[in-house]
């Protein structure tokens, strides 16, 4: 048995004794356990984990103790290690590093940051702090214990240490020999009669770890286990550590290190570092002694550690060593390659197999919607499983709850990321954290960070509870251009956090006003309950991402509502049937009798329709009508300018006509952008006006009549119980506004409160003094200002100018303008004033003048509550007795007490207001019930639908129709059907734009970018495609044709176009290599070169007599778009023609396009130009004139696609590094330009030739 300290230390000699009483169990518990090492080395290790297991156990005994520089706990009667033990360790420890990558720190080093409160036992004893858990030494051979004062939250019979939960927790009772007083006895044992004590009773140990320990059992078990580590006894260590380390316990380590902030738990510096130090401890001899456990459940609890610390340093200024966090993050790595190292062939296969195939796990709808600070951790775990492409899912549960899973990781995995790198990075000196620093963190282009952001305000307007923030205090210095940023757009995700993401508060931006963000001011709305009472106190640190939270939140809320009974055709949406269906209404009523263009025919009989011509639709089109009204889930294919929203509009036209007297409910008509919306909705209105459009990001003033909020009013309907509810949130909104004024006046202190108010704070016995009333008031302001006279000057020196004027409404009873306009008053009467008066008003001007100033003075000191002396004083009778002093510090805490009451009627008036809107909307559903259900259509977009699907649930309507259809997620779509759903019909073309995932992984390996339009094509439906295109020139559609679609016909229309006018060309790339540069955050790109060359060739074709409105310039990024602006601005000429991005400009067209493709650089990268389907887009929105400027060579080099584009513009020889221009008075004369600058010959639009007159276009 080892020997323990001197045996002059008492505590020591006690160890002793109590090891001699355990010899006898000691000896047994010994001899089994050596007996079966191997087994149990056996059982925890497997291959080379066991041989480094055994040479980590081998060198570790080797080595000898464990030693600090100046003193160390260590082995027999304090030996140290040799010279040549301490080379031994080093060579052992670099040859172990070179295999496990571990850190290469030495046992000293490791020691001296561990038992950094111990010196050498032969001079020196443990001395216990009282009831700290913390212990230093002193040079004397008897302990000595040091008081603690009056350290708040430490001691445990203290009121703020129960406060903050630092009183024995309940769960640390009723072991025998394991409570409180126990653990602080048994440290006082040397480490190996400890480890044998614990082994002898390990089985009320291990009860004790498994149970819910309080924060100082928390220190004290990891204290106790990182001692018995420098036990020299490995083998009994191995056994402890194997049963007595599981998830649960490192569970309840890590949530208490967080909580020390989060519960503002007040444990001194020294406390909290021997804290960390011996967790570190702790785990890198776990890691050593079980490495393959370790990598199973440590991983996470070592980055959570990390964390901790970095918010320990932030928010508690704790003095961190470098090194420990060096070494934790040294132990993270080596948990990180010990995963990889274990990780056999057969074991990825695996994993990648459940990976792969759906299980039932925790049910989705048990799960936030609203991330919640554990979603945020590095090392969440989710189950994700790819969305099927491939074949029908196994159940209804299966695809709600894959496409639920995936859609809220696409917007959680950006912020988690985000947030994972900030706190890497969080010293990083930059305020707007841009991840420039280092490559070996990843590049996250949609997080941004801000420091020192404040809560100013919160108010209502309109149906919100607005929060004003102050996100960048120095934004007078800031030269930001907000007009063209892409920061804080409406329905962006903030999170704020006061304690580096332990805990998180949501908003969503609500409102960008450009003079407010100038001024560093942004207004959100937050997202769920706040019941944080000091949220206008504290400081955050906010992260916004550039995820459209709003779309998600709505979606996977109506995801969660969705059952195996509810769910609608689950035929196509589940089983992906290839078969076709009748819609359920003509299976009711199959010899239904249709009627279009005067002529009625049996609308399931093909052969009694009516012909192509008669229905004004080409062959394709006349097919594809055919299958939309009698097919169940009907799919429609249509390439650019094929007529997609025509056949749109005549479908909706047939069954209108034919059903809106038997099919009882409106048609629904979902798009998934408000221009496309806006669009059909307005060829609806061709037909019928009875229709109603939900949302308000309507541009189009036809159908400003037609919004549901104006339908809703015009049909004056009235009851619902809304009166009642309204009434309630103005009674609110007062409260809250009010609440913000008073607690603003609070903070301010610009005057004193008047009795009214206070009285509601103080005890009725303190107010007695006063009367309640205005001379109350004055009784109250004269005792406050009795100090005055017990000033040595009377001199203020204070400058009027710098009170400012206040309207306060009586909330003060004095405030310091009301002396100010006093002092003006006597000021303006003393220069009429002569003799005595004249002696009276400067008397009275110098009593107000330092009156002034000690109240300016007495309210603006620093004020600390001593609540033993305020306690002491509110239990005085007679207040008048009171020094000066005293009574302000009386009045000062019954103004902080005002100020939680008010914080607490705040918070509690916000969660009512709240609740009442939330009640305001399902009566206002009601309401829209009724009206949407005598309408004949109603339309919405995608994330309309999901906001409303309870109403859309409850109408019912039987007949969906949806526009750009492969352009919205599967999910999106999804939720805009109801269980009453008898027909859709899916128009779209999934060689356009698809769906845009914010996660780039999710979109590629998980499926995400896949829409329900092209899946069903993928697994086999049937399906129509339009065929004869009416937009594009056929120069211009052989881009596209055959390259991304095998059959497209030209429309005769298209091959009577006239040539465009000053160019000799209607098709031509501009190819160049000038560099592009980044823009915008470094989160886009722009080159000028094209900006500048675009900008100038739109000013000649305007000079040809074009209108502005038949110009469009495209930009391949958002960064382009803006310098494009930036660049059109300067010329008055062309400041009409519309400027927008490619995505932007889906489903639409313009006679002439300019095309900016913007990659140009000396890597290769072709970014979203690489995208086929952008591509396709870009390419095919011009009817007569396509002017693409780009990099040709670099773009075919690196996409198939753009290969074959460049072989169709060389052999129409419509590629070249100028463009020519030709002169429409003097066509022989011809100019060649490459550059914005080669313009400048021609500035007329003409030649060099005398063409002084404007150009006009022929007739």
């Amino acid at each position: 048995m080892e020997k323990g300290h001197d045996s002059s230390s008492g505590a020591a000699a006690t160890a002793d004794e109590s090891a001699a009483e355990e010899g006898n169990v000691a000896a047994m518990v010994k001899t089994v356990t050596s007996s079966n090492s191997d087994l149990l080395f056996k059982e925890i290790e497997l291959g080379q984990e066991k041989n480094c297991a055994a040479k980590v156990t081998e060198k570790r005994v080797e080595c000898g103790a464990w030693r600090r520089g100046s003193g160390a706990w260590r082995r027999g009667s304090g030996a140290t290690l040799s010279d040549g033990q301490n080379a031994g360790m080093g060579k052992f420890q670099q040859g172990l590093k070179q295999s496990f990558r571990l850190p290469s720190t030495s046992s000293s080093e490791i020691n001296q940051r561990r038992w950094g409160n111990f010196r050498p036992a032969a001079d020196s004893a443990i001395v216990r702090r009282n009831d700290s858990f913390s212990y230093r030494i002193a040079r004397s051979g008897t302990p000595s214990t040091l008081n603690r004062g009056e350290q708040a939250g430490c001691n445990n019979y203290s009121p703020a240490g129960r406060k903050m939960g630092m009183e024995l927790h309940p769960d640390d009772e009723g072991i025998p020999g394991f409570q409180v007083a126990d653990m602080k006895e048994k440290l006082n044992m040397n480490s190996s009669t400890l480890l044998t004590h614990l082994q002898a009773r390990s089985k009320n140990f291990t009860t004790l770890l498994k149970r819910k320990l309080g924060p100082n059992m928390i220190m004290l078990v990891v204290e106790i286990l990182a001692k018995i580590t420098t036990s020299n006894d490995k083998e009994l260590q191995a056994s402890l550590l194997a049963h007595s380390i599981h998830s649960s316990v490192l569970e309840q380590f890590s949530t208490f290190s967080f909580n020390i902030i989060a519960q503002n738990m007040e444990f001194s510096a020294e406390e909290l570092t021997n804290y960390f130090e011996n967790l570190y401890v702790l785990y890198n001899t776990f890691v050593q002694m079980m490495p393959t456990k370790a990598s199973e459940i440590l991983s996470d609890h070592c980055t959570r550690a990390v964390m901790a610390l970095q918010n320990l340093k932030l928010m508690r200024k704790l003095p961190v060593a470098s090194k420990l966090e060096e070494d934790y993050r040294s132990l993270m790595d080596h948990v990180e390659s010990l995963n990889k190292l274990h990780e056999s062939v057969s074991q990825k296969r695996r994993r990648e197999k459940v990976k792969r195939e759906w299980q039932p796990g925790i049910d989705f709808r048990e799960l936030s919607v609203i991330p919640l600070p554990q979603d945020l951790s590095s090392k969440m775990k989710v189950n994700l499983c790819p969305a099927m492409i491939d074949g029908p899912y196994k159940s209804v549960e299966h695809y709600l709850d894959v496409q639920f899973n995936l859609m809220r990781e696409d917007f959680i995995i950006p912020l988690r990321e985000g947030i994972m790198n900030f706190i890497d990075h969080q010293s990083s000196e930059s305020l707007l954290y841009t991840r420039r620093e280092s490559s070996k963190y990843k590049h996250i282009e949609n997080v941004r960070f801000y420091h020192g952001v404040r809560f100013l305000k919160q108010f209502v307007e309109g149906d919100s509870l607005v929060t004003e923030v102050l996100f960048n205090p120095r934004a007078k210095s800031s030269r930001h251009n907000w007009s063209r940023s892409k920061r804080f757009l409406f329905g962006t995700l903030l999170c704020f956090s006061s304690d580096l993401f332990g805990s998180i508060i949501l908003g969503l931006v609500v409102d960008r006003r450009v003079e407010l963000l100038e001024k560093g001011i942004l207004r959100c709305e937050l997202v769920g309950e706040v019941n944080d009472g000091e949220l206008f106190k504290k400081e955050f640190i906010m992260a916004e991402s550039e995820v459209y939270f709003e779309a998600y939140q709505h979606v996977l809320k109506a995801l969660q509502k969705f059952t195996e009974e509810n769910f609608p055709l689950k035929e196509y949406l589940i089983d992906v049937s290839p078969d076709a269906h009748y819609p359920t209404y003509l299976e009711r009523l199959p010899d239904t009798i249709y009627r279009s263009k005067r002529i009625e025919f049996n609308v399931l009989n093909k052969d009694s329709w009516p012909s192509k011509e008669k229905m004004e639709l080409n062959e394709s089109q006349y097919k594809a009508l055919q299958s939309a009204l009698t097919k169940k889930c009907a799919v429609i294919q249509g390439p650019p300018g094929t007529g997609k929203t025509y056949l749109g509009l005549k479908i909706a036209e047939v069954l209108l006509e034919n059903t809106r007297e038997w099919l009882r409910g409106p048609i629904l008509v979902v798009c998934y952008t408000n221009h496309a919306l806006d669009q059909f909705l307005e060829g609806i209105l061709s037909f019928t006006r009875n229709i109603v459009r939900i949302g308000s990001q309507s541009k189009n003033e036809k159908l400003d009549d037609y919004n549901l909020r104006v339908v809703r009013k015009n049909k004056g309907i009235y009851g619902f119980g809304l009166g009642d509810v309204i009434e309630e949130m103005n009674e609110c909104s007062e409260t809250i506004n009010e609440c913000n004024e008073r607690l603003k006046m609070c903070m301010k202190s610009e005057g004193i409160i008047s009795l009214e108010h206070l009285h509601h704070v103080t005890d009725s016995r303190m107010v007695t003094n006063f009367a309640f009333s205005s001379l109350g008031d004055l009784q109250f302001q004269e005792w406050l200002f009795a100090g005055l006279y017990f000033q040595n000057s009377m001199r203020s020196g204070i400058d009027l100018n710098d009170i400012k004027p206040i309207n306060h409404n009586g909330f003060y009873s004095c405030s310091l303008f009301d002396i100010k306009n006093i002092i003006n008053e006597l000021k303006f009467e003393e220069s009429r004033a002569e003799g005595y008066e004249l002696e009276d008003i400067r008397n009275e001007i110098i009593m107000w003048v330092s009156r002034l100033g000690y109240m300016k003075r007495k309210l603006s000191e620093p004020f600390e509550p001593n609540m033993d002396l305020i306690q002491r004083l509110t239990e005085l009778q007679n207040l008048n007795i009171l020094q000066p002093d005293y009574r302000w510090m009386l009045y000062r805490y019954w103004v902080l007490k005002l100020v939680q009451k008010y914080e607490s009627d705040l918070v509690r008036s916000c969660g009512y207001f709240r609740r009442l809107n939330e009640e305001k909307f399902e009566l206002m559903e009601r309401k829209n019930e009724y009206v949407i259900s005598e309408s004949d259509v109603v339309g919405m977009t995608t994330t309309a639908a999901a906001r409303h699907q309870n109403l859309l649930q409850r109408v019912g309507p039987k007949i969906v129709i949806v526009e750009e259809a492969a352009e919205a997620m599967e999910s999106h779509v999804v939720v805009c059907l109801s269980a009453q759903c008898e027909h859709l019909i899916l128009i779209g073309d999934h060689k356009q734009l698809r769906p845009s995932p914010a996660v780039y992984r999710l979109a590629k390996d998980y499926h995400l970018e896949i829409s329900l339009f092209e899946r069903l094509l993928m697994n086999g439906i049937r399906f129509d495609t339009l065929r004869i295109q009416h937009r594009m020139r056929p120069d211009i559609a052989d881009l596209v044709f055959p390259a991304v679609y095998p059959v497209l016909e030209n429309h005769p229309s298209v091959l009577a176009y006239d040539n465009i006018v000053g160019l000799k060309k209607n098709l031509f790339f501009i190819t160049h290599t000038h560099l592009e540069e980044k823009a915008m955050d470094d989160s886009s790109k722009r080159n000028v070169h094209e900006a500048k060359f675009l900008v100038a060739l739109c000013k000649h074709i305007i000079l040809q007599g074009y209108d502005a409105s038949q110009i469009t310039i495209l930009a391949g990024y958002l960064g382009q778009m803006f310098l494009l602006i930036e660049e059109r601005d300067k010329h008055v000429a062309i400041q009409d023609v519309r400027i927008t991005v490619v995505d932007n400009f889906q489903g639409e067209e313009n006679d002439i396009i300019l095309l900016s493709l913007v990659r140009n650089n000396e890597e290769g990268k072709i970014g979203f130009l690489a995208s086929e389907n952008r591509t396709c887009v870009a390419l095919s929105r011009a009817k007569k004139g396509l002017y693409i400027v780009g990099n040709l060579d670099m773009l075919a080099d690196k996409s198939s696609l753009w290969s074959k584009i460049r072989k169709v513009l060389l052999e129409k020889e419509a590629v070249g590094t100028h463009l020519t221009l030709q002169c429409l008075k003097h066509p022989d004369q011809l100019t060649e330009v490459s550059k914005a600058e080669d313009f400048n010959d021609i500035p007329g639009g003409g030649c060099r030739l005398k063409c002084n007159e404007k150009n006009e276009l022929r007739s």
